[in-house]
């Protein structure tokens, strides 16, 4: 009796990170229908397919706003998305090598790695400060550092950060060795606090924050002084006065 070749369905499950193109895909493929104990290393060789890059789980988003599109490409939210695998390609002696359908696949798009600084500043004695975003690396080319990074949550952030590390107007002054005003590296943030200021949610943060006290200009003025002919001692001798900027 001809003995024919068992069904062997093929499913697919891809992975790749956020803003990156679906041809940065990798894929595993997994097999059932296996007969008589045979692995899927026995049972075919070279198992690859084409993904159908088409989300059957409905429209996709991009930065948490509807594209009003199924079709999954480098703007597509992170997450775990129902696929089709369209097509499969192997050797197998004992199997038909079946594609599992339209929804039988699945693709992983990861979170992207996104790290920033939170820099302060103001100048010695003045309580004011201001604050912005530094050493932003990690923001893929699908977005613009206003749709990942928040704004308007910034200043009071910083201010946060400042109080608790002990930078309250001219109360804790960072010098360098020789003495001037310095810039502050207080350290890292936690993963929470880091992840507060990111408003897309296609981004792993990791952040730190710096300050820098600036010096105050000083001014100062030595008055005019005279003497006459033949004195010794100047008429306004030892006087002046001096000028320091606002808030010093």
């Amino acid at each position: 009796a001809a003995v024919t070749k068992a069904d062997l369905t093929v499913t697919a499950a891809g992975t790749r990170t956020y803003g990156e193109t679906n041809n940065n895909t990798k894929v595993d493929y997994t097999v059932t229908g296996l007969k008589n104990g045979d692995t899927q290393a026995q049972a075919v060789t070279g198992l690859g397919g084409t993904l159908n890059y088409v989300s059957a789980d409905g429209p996709v988003n991009h930065n948490g706003t509807s594209t009003k599109s199924k079709d999954i490409d480098e703007k597509t939210d992170a997450g775990t998305y129902t696929i089709g695998l369209g097509s499969v390609s192997g050797t197998s002696t004992n199997y038909n090598l079946i594609a599992n359908g339209t929804t039988g696949s699945t693709l992983t798009i990861n979170k992207a790695d996104l790290t920033y600084t939170i820099s302060g500043e103001n100048t010695y004695g003045s309580p004011e400060a201001s604050y912005s975003y530094t050493n932003v690396t990690g923001i893929k080319s699908v977005d613009q550092q206003a749709d990942v990074l928040d704004s308007s949550k910034l200043s009071s952030v910083g201010a946060g950060l400042r109080t608790n590390a002990g930078l309250n107007g001219d109360t804790h002054v960072v010098r360098d060795s020789d003495g001037n005003a310095a810039a502050a590296a207080i350290g890292s943030l936690t993963s929470e606090a880091a992840a507060f200021l990111v408003k897309s949610p296609n981004y792993n943060a990791a952040a730190s924050f710096s300050y820098t006290i600036k010096p105050a200009e000083l001014t100062y003025k030595v008055n005019d002084n005279t003497k006459t002919y033949g004195d010794t001692a100047l008429t306004n001798a030892n006087t002046g006065s001096f000028q320091t900027a606002a808030g010093t």
